[in-house]
């Protein structure tokens, strides 16, 4: 039975409620966010020996070329749709993701260790959130590895990062944090990779303040969430954001690995993984190249395969900002 709170979260964050609940749950403090949305990846999660594995099918796979699809993954309609909150599907999408399928579910700590850098926003201070890893494409024959980071903050709407290793995964290895994972994507060398960019990419252009290029996630929404309202007009945005994995969390993963699972069964390996490690180290690149250390990722729980994370919690794309991006470094 759901304990009240767990209730409550399934109040806020749920999408048949008023606009006007919806955006009690923006006002909220990043922690409380934080909470509620990890009491709803606990109360749905998958029974042991229960977890989803069926595949995507054909007409599931034309999504990734519809330009409403794509708006609502990019763009603002869905703050109408949800009144305000952008941390949960709408109704009319709530199901089972396109693409990152199936995922695990964490609570984290960013912590900043460097300031000696120009990026502005979020990358100057501490926050909370929640992280997801998941796959590109659920499969058993390639990893594609990818992750999540959704960084919350009091009374605003959170921020996205989304990043990935590469289109076409890492063949014959199946450690999750072999590589690095990155905002930006070196073009795909495999048939079927470049013929599925060059659809994505077709009706990318489509759509408002989408990103330019296929490959290429904007940072400009993390660059512009300032805490101070003098720093508003001083936006520096990064190129690229890349997510290096500790050797820590490799070794352990690694370790996973021994264990008698199917190797594409990493849900289950990520809930081996101990609260308290460092997972990631974020670094950003600055246009002219110069790489910058950011911060790192703190996992502040387990990890947890849910049938929330998996069909209602939402990481929308950060949008590009004309303004700020002219004055990226």
């Amino acid at each position: 039975m759901r304990t009240p709170f767990v209730l409550l979260g399934a109040l806020v964050l749920g999408a048949s409620i008023s606009a006007g609940a919806q955006a009690a749950y923006r006002d909220l403090s990043a922690k409380t966010k934080q909470s509620l949305i990890m009491d709803e990846i606990r109360s749905s999660a998958y029974a042991p020996g229960k977890l989803p594995t069926k595949g995507l099918g054909f007409l599931e796979a034309t999504n990734l070329v519809c330009q409403r699809f794509l708006s609502q993954a990019f763009t603002g309609d869905l703050a109408q749709q949800q009144g305000g909150n952008l941390d949960v599907l709408p109704a009319d999408r709530k199901g089972v993701k396109i693409v990152h399928r199936y995922g695990s579910v964490g609570a984290v700590n960013f912590h900043v260790t460097n300031l000696n850098h120009p990026f502005t926003g979020m990358f100057r201070y501490d926050s909370v959130g929640v992280l997801r890893f998941a796959p590109a494409l659920h499969s058993t024959s390639r990893l594609i590895p990818a992750v999540s980071l959704k960084l919350l903050s009091d009374g605003m709407d959170s921020v996205n990062f989304l990043a990935l290793f590469s289109l076409e995964g890492q063949p014959g290895d199946n450690n999750y944090f072999s590589n690095a994972l990155t905002t930006t994507l070196a073009p795909p060398g495999g048939t079927v990779e470049k013929v599925i960019n060059y659809f994505f990419q077709s009706s990318l252009k489509r759509v408002p303040n989408a990103p330019i290029s296929s490959l290429s996630l904007p940072l400009d929404e993390a660059a512009m969430r300032v805490k101070d309202v003098a720093d508003q007009g001083n936006v520096v945005v990064p190129a690229v954001v890349e997510f290096r994995p500790t050797p820590e969390i490799k070794k352990l993963y690694e370790e996973a690995l021994k264990t008698p699972l199917k190797p594409d069964e990493y849900r289950e390996r990520f809930a081996r993984l101990p609260k308290g490690i460092v997972a990631f180290k974020m670094f950003a690149t600055a246009a002219d190249g110069k790489v910058y250390e950011i911060g790192e990722i703190e996992l502040t729980s387990e990890l947890i395969a849910s049938l929330y994370g998996d069909e209602a919690l939402f990481f929308k794309h950060q949008v590009r900002a004309k303004a700020a991006r002219a004055r990226s470094p």
